[in-house]
Formats: structure tokens, sequence, C-alpha cells
């Protein structure tokens, strides 16, 4: 059976998420994705921001992409669907000349943030959304900050410790986030929190932090502005449940897991008990980062391990003005953030190595 061909209809002025998270999900889902624009050439895509002291968005040059095909040499009968990402490119894009032989009927299910046809389309279905929004799509924008080393970018989202992803740059990075929404949710379940997969992969970049050869490593190693502020009671309670829900699903993916995991493509990585030596021999370093002074607990004694960890969930616990615990210590959110993304990111990996299809 040939593999079944998605198609995103773009422009130059397309958004760049809103192109390349579509266009890689596919891809992992197997479909064969092709962007076709008004013409083959490379399209220019931008970024939506919000900046201190405007009270709307601003738009920046994004990532730029060749287009596969142009409009008119694109057959609908190949395509089991048609993706249509928002920015301005739909603003002119497809033009009446360029798509009349197959935009009606058109391909096959469309998913569509701009409209296809004219500005005045364009303009009733901005007073039609206005009244038949759902209460999920009113949710504000998830807030994360950016850490861009030379050759790797993180994305984290500040107020649920442990989603965070990395790839080659901002927009892929960002990408990657949104992709691990549904992975991330059994963590914020577990912890009791509200967490939609479908409205939260709304993001807002609001604070880009300079990297270091950690990051390039791949490790979240940079301090945000913001974790040197107040940590209130409520907040670092909420905080503090979200990392032994992390502790919680790599201790569940651990225990199902076989002993010899997938190898990587060279033939590298840990199996399953190493892996489980390696998380509880990082947390007592992690630890130290909050001033306590503990020894990381066996994998076979969990008394020990629920002890150790009941003892760094006290100490996330506590209200905190943002200042570090100890000297050279971490504040409290980034060490929350840190500690669980460690965890969930060796439980993700040992859920895929799991597979022994890859």
């Amino acid at each position: 059976m040939p593999t079944p061909k998605v198609l995103i209809l773009t422009g130059d002025a397309g958004e760049s998420l809103e192109v390349l998270y579509p266009y890689q999900r596919l891809k992992e889902e197997g479909y064969e994705v092709e962007i076709a624009g008004p013409s083959k050439k490379k399209l220019h895509f931008v970024v939506h921001d919000f900046e201190p002291g405007f009270d709307t968005y601003t738009e920046k040059p994004g990532y730029s992409w060749d287009a596969d095909l142009a409009f008119a040499n694109v057959n609908p009968a190949d395509y089991a669907a048609v993706v249509i990402p928002g920015g301005r490119a739909p603003e002119y894009i497809p033009t009446p000349s360029s798509t009349a032989r197959w935009s009606r009927p058109a391909p096959g299910p469309i998913i569509r943030h701009g409209c296809a046809n004219s500005s005045a389309c364009c303009a009733r279905r901005r007073q039609s959304r206005k009244k038949r929004l759902p209460p999920s799509a009113k949710q504000p924008a998830t807030p994360v900050y950016i850490e861009s080393g030379r050759t790797r970018t993180f994305a984290c989202a500040y107020d649920w410790p442990g989603w965070c992803r990395s790839a080659k740059g901002e927009e892929a990075a960002l990408a990657a986030l949104a992709s691990y929404a549904p992975r991330y949710a059994p963590v914020a379940k577990r912890a009791k929190l509200p967490f939609d997969p479908r409205t939260v992969r709304g993001v807002r970049v609001v604070e880009r932090i300079p990297g270091s050869a950690n990051t390039d490593f791949g490790v979240p190693h940079e301090i945000s502005k913001r974790d040197t502020t107040r940590l209130s009671a409520a907040g670092a309670k909420r905080m503090a449940a979200l990392v032994k829900a992390a502790w919680d699903l790599f201790d569940e993916v651990a225990a199902s897991a076989p002993a010899e995991l997938r190898k990587g493509p060279r033939g590298g990585g840990r199996d399953r008990d190493k892996m489980i030596d390696h998380v509880l021999g990082a947390d007592e370093i992690y630890a130290r980062k909050l001033g306590l002074r503990l020894s990381a607990p066996p994998r076979a004694d969990r008394a020990a391990i629920r002890a150790f960890r009941a003892a760094v969930i006290e100490a996330l616990e506590k209200p905190s003005s943002g200042a570090p615990p100890s000297e050279k210590g971490w504040p409290q959110r980034y060490a929350a953030r840190r500690i669980a993304w460690h965890a969930l990111d060796h439980a993700w990996e040992i859920e895929d190595r799991s597979d022994p299809t890859g």
C-alpha cells in the first residue's frame, strides 16, 4: 500500500510553528508530507511574539523552507488531506487562478487556520469564530523560555516541570515541546492538575537565555530570570507535586520495561537497570543543590528511595524568595524543572527503546 500523502498549503509569511509542527508530526505518524506554495521556491515564514510594552504581538522573520511544488502542479487525487497554516499567507493564497481546478471539491479533510479563498471570507470567518470559540480556545498561551546553545536549543515550560524538549533551533524545539504535550499529560494527571494537550500547545516565548556547553551537551542548564522571583506556598506545593508525579511515572515505566533495551543507531545506550542507577545518582547531585546532604539510595531499596524523595519534596514545597537555598545551589523552580526533566527524559527514552521495532 502506498504511503498516504498530506499537502501543506502555504506561502511567504506563513506562521513558522504552524507549518513546521504539522510537518514534523505528520511525518512521525508515517505520512509523506509535501509543502506547496504559489511557486516552487524558498518560502519565508514568520514568527509572532510578545515584546515588553506592546499591547499585542509583533511579527519577525522566521525560518525559510523550500516548497516541494507549486499550486499549479498539485494533483488533488494524490493527497489524503490538506493543512492550511495561519500567519499572513492565507490572506493572499490560494488565488483563484492557481487552484481553481482543485479547490472545490477539496482533496480530502482540511485542517485550516486561515481562510483559503478571499479577504471577505476571512472577515466573515473572524466574526463567526468570535461567537463559537469553545472555552478551551480561550486559554492563555503557555509561557515558555528558550535556552539556545551553538548546536542545541531547549524550549521549556515555566510552570510545568519536566515539559522541556530540545532540537537544533528555536522553532524546531518549540515544535518538539508541543509534540510531547500528550506524553506529559499523564504527569499532570498524577499531580491532579488540569492539563489539556489540545490547548496547552499554544505557547508564548517570554524569555530567551544564552546557553552554554552544557546546553549543547543536551542539558537545560541555565537559570531563568523568573526562577529567582518569589515562590508562594501554593506554587511550591504545585511544583513539588509535579516532580513527584514525574518520579512516579519513571518508576512505572522502568518497572514494566525489559532488562535489555533496544540499542541506538550506533549500538549505544544504557539498559534499564543502569538507567535507573543513573537517575538515582543524578538526583543525589540535584539534592545537594537544594542544600540536602543525601546519598543516592540503592535501586532495590524502595523504602530508601521513598525517604530520599520525600526529603527532596519537603525542600521543594517550602515558599521562597527565589534565592538558592544554599551557596552555589539552585532556586527551587529551576531545581524542580531539572529533576523532573531528567526523570521524564529517561522515562520516555525507556518507553521508546522498549519497543524492539523502534
